[in-house]
């Protein structure tokens, strides 16, 4: 789930984004915690440790 996690982080920064200054998106954006919510939440349920369901939004 911490991969799941990292691949959903380095995948919101689009390329058009990518600079020396700016690999990673802003810790206050108000999606990426969304984004990484679902990717490891996908995770979980792929891995069988899923103890609730997940409603996408």
């Amino acid at each position: 789930m911490k991969i799941a996690a990292a691949y959903a982080i380095a995948d919101y920064v689009t390329p058009a984004q990518l600079t020396t200054e700016h690999i990673m998106p802003e810790i206050f954006e108000p999606a990426i915690s969304d984004t990484v919510a679902q990717a490891v939440a996908q995770a979980a349920i792929v891995a069988g440790v899923a103890q609730k369901g997940v409603t996408a939004k």
